[in-house]
């Protein structure tokens, strides 16, 4: 505002173009630094990657074309590799990576409760677990097996390796890729016992809990739903754990969150001290694999170690990297092993220190987990867990590929009194359902609470669309074998559309009377037909043109854009037929004033004539009779004289 001042009350020239200058340079820099300032926030918040990984993307779609010759069915796929957290959309897999700022914060929210990787706006396929897998559908797991951030600890033992492949990674460079099949994979559909419509959400703060809570729930084995908290049939069980650590660099204190109120145990390195640790010591109760998760509100990065090997005193060596937990704010469940039965294990959580030199400075370098509550380690009973699931597995959803696709799915299933068809798709707004062909309502209820928070909730109906755990779909259906049907429009769609098509037709009619009336299009539509009858249309104008440049060279007229004789005479007649208009209006307004003034002076000289007239009649009478008078007299006095007198006056 400052610079338009000054520019708009500058005196000269010069003044305005250093104001001008300065106002450029500013926006220029303004511009920059925002674009500077932008990128580097994007990059700290979500990353990117070098231009030379893009080949990996070009390469994709071969990968995906020989994952379809393998298995064309309609299922979800992830890989425990990633270039960047939206690469499930360039590979086209069908998985749970994702990252939007608009993305359902009820899908993350469900997400993180079955213990994958979740912060802010983006999940990733990070914290994988069979049970979980299995419900969501992921059949497939692409893993290269030499990638520096892949992770086949990602994968569960029961994970079947079906075939490898080759791919390019970088520019120039290939890579091994082996695709494993999870045999206890879920359709997109299936039937299970109504009992999980009792449930309302999964809580967050146990990820096992949770996975215990949906599979029993849709198995019927939760008998009683009146006990806070309910008691499920358990498939991931839990197992002691000791934790120790070395007093002289670690204190251990309660912290409470002042949020929410809930105690943590804090522990704290001290000032000065390297190597600040936490130990937690382990006996394997089963054969193959164990699972950890830390519960905490406070969330602080660590490094995670683990071994199994043991020295000549016993001490715990050879600890292999497991990564960093609590990365981004975020604690999914970490797979270890496979381990034997009775093997002894240590989990290592190293404290991050922020001094040089790898010291402590005594000041936000903590581990923090809930009290009695924030270590976790279960087993998965895969006796108890392929059990149920293959009871899932008998009454599926049978998807009629030819005609299923991204936003419309069909196929045929099998219902029972008592029990609900549950999908793994995310409930939006714009899902339509049909049963047999019949479009049934949805049952999902939104209510406001005082503050105008939204919630979901299932209405009364014997059948149509219901909410599972407040955020699958869900569908009621009568007994029997039907048809099911889903349709997504995105909505706003319809009259988006509508609205397309008649802005569409108001230009066209806005063309069509622009085509009639417009000279540049009428010129346009004159060549046009002179072209399509095989005529030259400039022919005439070329002609002329050549005349004009003969009279140009021998010098017969001046350097200047010459028109031809046609368009200047007709210039000409139009402009002497203007000018002629022109003095014939100013010609009748001048006859018409100079009749007026006629007429008026016509009547003053008439009345100053009678006037005049009067006057030299009185004068003439007065200077008769003077005259006479004289006469009379000159008569008298000159009688003898009369003959000479007669004679002077006839010479006169």
């Amino acid at each position: 505002m400052v610079m338009v001042y000054l520019y708009s009350h500058a005196k000269d020239h010069k003044s305005r173009n250093i104001i001008t200058i300065c106002m450029a340079v500013l926006v220029f820099f303004e511009g920059g630094y925002n674009c500077f300032d932008s990128f580097r926030k994007i990059f700290k918040e979500v990353g990117n990657s070098d231009k030379s990984t893009y080949t990996e993307i070009m390469n994709a779609p071969n990968v995906m074309k020989e994952l379809e010759n393998y298995d064309n069915g309609f299922y979800r796929a992830e890989k425990t590799f990633n270039r960047m957290v939206n690469d499930d959309l360039a590979y086209g897999l069908r998985g749970i990576s994702h990252s939007s700022s608009v993305m359902n914060a009820r899908a993350i929210k469900f997400i993180e409760t079955m213990g994958y990787f979740t912060q802010s706006f983006e999940s990733k396929y990070e914290g994988s677990n069979p049970v979980a897998d299995s419900i969501l559908g992921i059949k497939y797991v692409l893993d290269d097996p030499n990638r520096r951030n892949g992770n086949i600890r990602l994968l569960d033992s029961s994970y079947i390796k079906r075939y490898s492949t080759t791919y390019k990674k970088d520019k120039d460079v290939t890579a091994d890729l082996d695709v494993y099949e999870n045999p206890n994979a879920l359709n997109i559909g299936y039937m299970a016992e109504d009992d999980i419509l009792t449930l309302t959400g999964l809580g967050n703060d146990n990820p096992f809990n949770s996975l215990n809570n949906f599979l029993s729930s849709m198995t019927g084995n939760t008998l009683d739903y009146s006990t806070v908290p309910i008691i499920p049939k358990e498939y991931y069980k839990p197992f002691d754990y000791e934790v120790s650590f070395d007093e002289s660099k670690v204190y251990l204190h309660d912290y409470t969150n002042g949020g929410t109120g809930t105690v943590h145990d804090c522990y704290e390195a001290f000032a000065g001290v390297d190597d600040a640790v936490v130990n937690i010591h382990v006996t394997v109760p089963h054969d193959g694999d164990i699972y950890m998760h830390l519960g905490s509100e406070m969330r602080k990065q660590c490094n995670v170690w683990v071994s199994s090997d043991k020295d000549v005193d016993g001490e715990f060596t050879n600890h292999q990297s497991y990564g960093s937990y609590f990365n981004t704010n975020s604690s999914p469940i970490l797979r270890m092993g496979p381990f034997n039965e009775g093997d002894e294990v240590e989990i290592r959580l190293t404290i991050q220190a922020q001094g040089d030199g790898g010291k402590y400075v005594g000041s936000n370098e903590y581990i923090m987990v809930r009290k009695n509550a924030g270590f976790n380690f279960y087993y998965l009973d895969q006796e108890a867990f392929e059990e149920d699931i293959t009871k899932l597995k008998s009454n599926q959803w049978n998807l009629d590929l030819d005609k299923s696709n991204e936003r419309y799915l069909t196929g045929e299933i099998d219902a029972k009194d008592g029990q609900v068809m549950v999908t793994s798709i995310p409930y939006e707004p714009g899902w339509k359902i049909k049963i047999d062909g019949k479009t049934v309502d949805s049952l999902i209820e939104e209510n406001k609470d005082a503050e105008g928070n939204v919630t979901l909730r299932n209405g009364a109906g014997d059948q149509g669309q219901v909410l599972i755990l407040g955020t699958l779909i869900g569908v009621k259906l009568p007994a029997g074998h039907h048809t099911v049907s889903m349709k997504y429009t995105p909505p706003g769609f319809n009259t988006g559309v509508l609205t397309m098509i008649i802005g569409i037709a108001i230009l066209v009619m806005f063309y069509m009377y622009d085509k009639k009336h417009n000279p540049v299009l009428k010129e346009k539509a004159r060549v046009k037909a002179l072209i399509k009858e095989g005529k030259d249309p400039y022919a005439e104008e070329n002609q002329k043109k050549k005349v004009v440049d003969i009279i140009k060279s021998k010098g017969a007229v001046a350097e200047k854009p010459l028109r031809s004789a046609e368009e200047e005479a007709k210039e000409a007649a139009e402009k002497a037929e203007e000018a002629a208009e022109e003095i014939a209006e100013k010609a009748e307004d001048a006859l018409k004033e100079a009749k007026e003034t006629a007429e008026e002076a016509v009547e003053d000289a008439v009345e100053d004539a009678e006037e005049a007239v009067e006057e030299t009649a009185e004068k003439a009478k007065e200077a008769v009779k003077e005259t006479a008078q004289e006469a009379k007299a000159a008569v008298k006095k000159a009688a003898p004289k009369k003959k000479n007198n007669n004679g002077k006056k006839k010479k006169k």
